[in-house]
């Protein structure tokens, strides 16, 4: 698998993970509370190093790829979800 996509696809990860911690209540099951316990900062440390690392594989490889763009627009999308919802 490409880079690109792999960072495409950790960024949805991180938004699906972050949007189930917003909008629910992660502690009204044992097992989801500590699955949460576990992932919450691998969970933060990919806030911010995936719009980082697109970055800069947009600006080593001098061409634009789709893949990039989108997970620094779903980084962004994630960023304005959780400061609304803070």
């Amino acid at each position: 698998m490409n880079k690109a996509k792999t960072t495409f696809l950790l960024s949805i990860i991180t938004l699906f993970y972050w949007g189930l911690v917003l909008f629910s209540d992660v502690y009204s099951y044992a097992i989801a509370g500590a699955i949460y316990e576990i992932l919450w900062l691998p969970m933060l440390a990919m806030l911010v190093f995936l719009p980082a690392l697109s970055i800069w594989m947009l600006l080593k490889d001098k061409q634009t790829k789709r893949c990039n763009w989108a997970t620094i627009g779903v980084m962004l999308v994630l960023y304005v979800f959780i400061y609304i919802c803070r």
